[in-house]
């Protein structure tokens, strides 16, 4: 049985895939365990609230489930799944960050849940994210992709809907975006 176990652990992606799609809850969880983390992190980016990216996040892996019949692998991608996974949770968390901003009671709210994260964070992070909210939300987004999430041009390419020399111009501006603003702050770079 402990074989069995650590050859369904070591399983691909697609092939876990392939299984949610039969209806494996065990396909799921270990899906959700290599992917949970990082995505919590690229969510927290956008949303700049840790609490409603933990809720974004669940809500994107459950929107996967829904959508998992409309996943194709891309063998010219290294995560190709990864980045399926991720152009879903990317589109579901603007959808609501456009909504909340149709909203500004939303927004209030969702400013006064910042304080506590502000308070509970290191303040170098603070800084970093309060610098990062400052970049325009595609550069947030490709940057955040492209650091945290080790993605390639292509998959982040994929994910945003852009081609891949918009991408690469994109994380040049965001880094030239971030580095200036680390300089006005007088932050150490």
């Amino acid at each position: 049985i402990e074989l069995k176990e650590a050859s369904f652990m070591q399983s691909s992606d697609d092939e876990l895939v392939e299984q949610v799609k039969e209806g494996s809850t065990a396909a799921f969880d270990l899906l959700y365990e290599r992917y949970a983390n990082s995505l919590l992190r690229h969510l927290i980016c956008l949303m700049s609230n840790h609490q409603e990216a933990e809720d974004m996040l669940h809500e994107s892996m459950m929107l996967m489930i829904q959508k998992i019949n409309f996943y194709q692998p891309r063998a010219e991608l290294k995560n190709s799944f990864k980045s399926w996974l991720f152009r879903l949770s990317t589109n579901r968390a603007i959808d609501e960050i456009r909504k909340r901003k149709k909203h500004p009671v939303a927004e209030m709210e969702a400013s006064s849940a910042n304080l506590e994260t502000v308070y509970e964070s290191k303040e170098k992070e603070v800084i970093i994210i309060d610098m990062l909210q400052k970049l325009p939300l595609i550069q947030r987004v490709i940057l955040s992709l492209r650091v945290h999430d080790d993605l390639s041009y292509q998959e982040i390419s994929l994910i945003c809907g852009k081609d891949v020399n918009t991408i690469k111009q994109g994380v040049f501006q965001a880094r030239n975006n971030m580095k200036s603003l680390m300089l006005a702050q007088g932050e150490i770079i």
